[in-house]
């Protein structure tokens, strides 16, 4: 089993894309990819991919930096051409979810539980 990990720059200001493989005889049996960027001077998780559960899928990272919703890999891909296919999607749109990150970051954050209101019970 072999394991190999390297950094791809996206930009001069701090966008970097951290890529982990892991084969054996020649074949990705996992890998972890991780988007990262500079806010406010803090390195933050954007969009972090990995090869767990057999199928390749990548994790929306809500404002307080926890994986909100996954997003899978399309049905019948292996893992070598899931992880080609996530790191052609981070390094064609990274700018995009950059933005969208920034964005709602600068949101005011929610507090406690809001309680949604419907037309429950009544006729």
């Amino acid at each position: 089993m072999s394991e190999r990990t390297f950094v791809i720059a996206l930009s001069e200001r701090g966008d970097v894309l951290w890529v982990r493989i892991v084969k054996e005889r020649g074949v990705v049996v996992d890998y972890a990819l991780r988007y990262e960027t500079v806010i406010n001077g803090e390195v933050v998780q954007v969009v972090p991919c990995d090869g767990s559960h057999g199928r390749g899928h990548c994790h929306w990272v809500d404002s307080d930096g926890k994986r909100a919703q996954r997003l899978w890999a399309r049905e019948g891909l292996d893992l070598g051409d899931a992880l080609t296919e996530q790191i052609e999607d981070l390094a064609a749109n990274w700018q995009r979810y950059r933005d969208d990150s920034v964005s709602e970051r600068s949101l005011p954050k929610k507090r406690g539980k809001q309680r949604r209101r419907g037309n429950r019970g009544r006729r």
